[in-house]
């Protein structure tokens, strides 16, 4: 990978990175024109018409687990259920909001932030790697991985372009820390990527003090997170499986 993250005349990635970062996007509204035309096969099933029954009778955000990145998949629905709209229009609106998050995700890191590879990772991620739950979407894990990536492009963004300290640090800790609490799994995904472009000093964008200080701060947050979710509800009992195992 070659360019700048983020800069107004250097790309990050070949050519044929920004043509795949487009082609995400493309698959990602072929994905959405799906979520569309089978929404009763989407809402119909395990977690979805649960969510929807509660939506409709709280008038409000249904946030389990802490997990509150999920509130940007319950904002269409809610607001048909505030504009009281038809049933089936509540149902379509709930089945798309998944995949117009992701695909707005994929228009920022393509058009703003330049992150071609990143938004590679994301359509690969949701064709490739969890194709198999497109007809449960509810699962947060898919969620808190988007707003990862766009933690990532936002943050080294800013770093390339020398935003001031305590903005920065700010808006660091508020999006990772957005990313982890959608789902505890996103807390090894972020440690990992994170040190993953740190190897590649010359698409890193932080001094060594800085990577050190944003280094603690992320692995607080994957503390906290890991934390709470050993001593609250549904995480506990996944959890308790890997700090219980035993040979």
């Amino acid at each position: 990978m070659t360019g700048i993250p983020g800069d107004k005349t250097e790309t990050q990635g070949s050519d044929s990175n920004k043509i795949a970062a487009k082609a995400s996007v493309v698959v990602l509204l072929v994905l959405l024109a799906g979520a569309v035309v089978y929404y009763k096969e989407r809402m119909l099933f395990i977690d979805a018409p649960h969510m929807l029954f509660r939506f409709m009778n709280s008038w409000y955000f249904v946030i389990e687990e802490y997990r509150y990145g999920s509130f940007i998949s319950q904002a269409l629905p809610l607001a048909g259920i505030w504009l009281h709209l038809p049933f089936r229009a509540l149902i379509i609106l709930y089945s798309a909001s998944f995949y117009m998050f992701y695909i707005a995700i994929a228009v920022l890191l393509v058009y703003r932030y330049r992150n071609y590879g990143l938004a590679v990772l994301l359509g690969l991620y949701l064709t490739l790697f969890v194709s198999d739950t497109f007809y449960w979407p509810n699962n947060e894990v898919h969620q808190g991985i988007s707003w990862l990536l766009l933690a990532f492009a936002l943050n080294f963004y800013m770093g390339f372009k020398k935003r001031p300290l305590l903005i920065s640090l700010f808006v660091f800790t508020a999006f990772f820390y957005l990313a982890i609490w959608t789902h505890p799994l996103v807390m090894i995904v972020a440690v990992y990527l994170w040190f993953f472009f740190w190897f590649d000093k010359k698409q890193w964008p932080y001094s060594r003090w800085q990577s050190y200080l944003y280094t603690a701060i992320l692995l607080v947050i994957a503390f906290l997170k890991f934390n709470e979710g050993r001593h609250h509800g549904y995480d506990s009992t996944k959890i308790e499986i890997v700090t219980g195992f035993s040979v």
